[in-house]
C-alpha cells in the first residue's frame, strides 16, 4: 500500500513536471514571437529615421547651395548698380568718387609696385 501511494505521488509529481515543460516551451515561444516583433517593429524605425535623416541632410545641402547662390547673386546686382551708376554719370560727364577700403588700397598698391620705374633716389641718407 505505501508502494502505491509513493508510485502514485511520483506519477502525479512527473505528470505536474510536465505539465510545467510544456508551459515552459509554450511560454519560449511566445516570447520568441514578441521578441521578434519588437526586433521588426524597431528595425522599421531605423530605416524610417534614417531615411528621415537622410532627407534632412539633403535639405541643409540644398538651403547651403541656395544661400551661395543669394550671395552670388547679390554680388552681381551690387556690381551691376555700380556699373550702371557709372554709366549714367559718364553721361552727365560727372566723376564720382569711389569709396575703398585701406585693405583693398594695399592691396591694389603692393600688386601694381612692378609697374613704377626704378628710379634711384636723389637723396641717400
Amino acid at each position: 500500500m505505501l508502494l502505491k501511494q509513493r508510485l502514485s505521488i511520483v506519477k502525479s509529481t512527473l505528470g505536474a513536471v510536465n505539465n510545467t515543460l510544456a508551459e515552459v516551451e509554450y511560454n519560449e515561444s511566445i516570447l520568441k514571437e514578441g521578441i521578434n516583433r519588437v526586433t521588426k517593429y524597431m528595425n522599421t524605425l531605423k530605416s524610417v529615421t534614417n531615411e528621415k535623416m537622410n532627407l534632412f541632410s539633403a535639405k541643409f545641402g540644398i538651403e547651403g547651395h541656395n544661400l551661395k547662390v543669394n550671395n552670388a547673386m547679390n554680388a552681381v546686382q551690387c556690381n551691376l548698380d555700380l556699373l550702371i551708376e557709372s554709366v549714367i554719370n559718364a553721361q552727365k560727364r560727372v566723376l564720382k568718387p569711389q569709396a575703398f577700403s585701406p585693405a583693398t588700397l594695399m592691396e591694389a598698391s603692393i600688386k601694381s609696385v612692378s609697374a613704377f620705374p626704378n628710379i634711384p633716389p636723389y637723396f641717400s641718407l
